[in-house]
């Protein structure tokens, strides 16, 4: 059973049980292999750029979408902050699947969002996150893959193996960056770093958050990294109240400048969905 055994059949064998059985067993990959959800990862070269923000608002902007079941993952393993973002207090997280990856219990780890957004959250201790190697990780989106219509991974350089582990599954990775010239540094070299992975450049959306007040034009940073922005996303002061309340923006405040980009970024998400490359075509 442990190993995925559905069914057996007794000594001596009958031949209308057998056909059964096999009828049963052809039943069941049609329904569960053709699925593959897409795998979207939102990153950044370091903390503080307002990743987690932006991945959970585009979480709920795609359910808004209507784009089917939504997963959102805490990829930061050791302090992922998707739960707080998000007011919820989850009874199981990623750590207590990672020790039972079935796909037949999986949804039992995520928690309902009321947005209709499926939280799978970060260990609730960072002791925890040693006992997820990259591998399990990896495992545990593939898992996810044929639940949902759409996983969205809030990664981090913090867990910097569970990070790469996301993308090689990836279908979409979503860059954000400041405009700071520290931060457009580190964007420079993560840039270079997906190359170096053979991560499909097309697959690969720039973001460019809090904006507002910098010296630097778009044009400018859009030359200094190689790459055009998708979109850019204001600096709000509402986006803090939202966090500090529990209540992510696109859901507090639909109309206000920040959530009308993430719909704007979640809408050129779905234009992806069926024509970019696959990392992982299997």
């Amino acid at each position: 059973m442990r190993a995925g055994v559905r069914e057996w059949l007794t000594a001596p064998l009958d031949e209308a049980a057998v056909l059964r059985v096999l009828e049963g067993a052809e039943d069941l990959d049609n329904v569960v292999s053709p699925r593959r959800g897409l795998v979207i990862v939102v990153m950044a070269s370091k903390g503080g750029v307002g990743k987690t923000t932006v991945a959970v608002n585009l979480a709920i902007a795609l359910k808004e979408l209507q784009a089917g079941r939504v997963a959102l993952v805490d990829g930061d393993l050791y302090f992922g902050d998707v739960a707080t973002v998000m007011n919820i207090r989850p009874e199981r997280t990623i750590h207590e699947m990672s020790q039972t990856l079935s796909s037949e219990i999986a949804e039992r780890f995520l928690h309902r969002h009321e947005s209709g957004v499926e939280v799978l959250a970060a260990p609730q201790r960072t002791a925890l996150a040693e006992a997820i190697p990259a591998e399990r990780f990896s495992e545990a989106l593939n898992v996810l893959q044929a639940l949902y219509d759409l996983v969205v991974v809030d990664a981090s350089a913090s867990s910097f193996d569970a990070m790469l582990a996301a993308l090689e599954v990836a279908d979409l990775a979503v860059v954000l960056t400041t405009f700071d010239v520290v931060c457009l540094k580190d964007t420079s070299q993560l840039h270079d770093m997906l190359a170096q992975l053979r991560f499909p450049a097309q697959n690969l959306l720039l973001v460019g958050n809090r904006i507002n007040g910098s010296s630097l034009t778009r044009r400018d940073v859009e030359k200094a990294l190689g790459m055009k922005f998708t979109t850019l996303v204001p600096c709000d002061d509402k986006v803090v109240a939202s966090t500090n309340s529990g209540v992510p923006l696109t859901m507090s405040d639909p109309e206000s400048p920040f959530a009308q980009q993430i719909r704007a970024l979640a809408k050129t998400v779905m234009a992806y969905t069926g024509r970019f490359d696959r990392v992982n075509s299997a």
